[in-house]
Order: structure tokens, then C-alpha cells, then sequence
């Protein structure tokens, strides 16, 4: 019997950027106050939630509809 693996997916709002809007980390909140994530996690600097690649997809999804809104890349090297 194989098993496929848990694959995690972290969208990370960070508080100290250029790109961080208050609104959109807010309902980033509230929306994983309604979701069973794997992982939540906010401190002074960030706000993380872990949870499906369908979850993530769809906070994501919400966000940009709702106030425009991409996270940044990250191509720090």
C-alpha cells in the first residue's frame, strides 16, 4: 500500500515590507480562523499559514479579488 506525501504549502505575509497592506493580512486572519490548516503562525514581523496546495490557491485567489493584491516574488539569492 503506497501513500503520496503530505506536501505543504506557506504563504507568508510579512509585516515589515514595502508590500505589506494591514487590510490584507487581516483577512488573511480571518480566513484561516475558518480553515483546519497544518500550521498558523504570527509574530511582530509575519503572519504564515500552512495548509494544501488548494487552500493556499484559494486564499490567495480571494486576496487578489478582493483587494488586488499579489504577494511579491522572492528571488532573494
Amino acid at each position: 500500500m503506497s501513500t503520496e506525501p503530505v506536501v505543504k504549502y506557506t504563504q507568508t505575509f510579512k509585516k515589515y515590507r514595502a508590500e505589506f497592506r494591514a487590510e490584507v493580512v487581516q483577512f488573511a486572519r480571518d480566513w484561516a480562523k475558518g480553515q483546519t490548516l497544518m500550521a498558523r503562525h504570527e509574530d511582530a514581523s509575519i503572519f504564515k499559514v500552512t495548509g494544501s496546495k488548494e487552500q493556499i490557491d484559494g486564499l490567495l485567489a480571494q486576496i487578489k479579488e478582493k483587494f488586488n493584491w499579489v504577494p511579491p516574488t522572492t528571488d532573494e539569492k
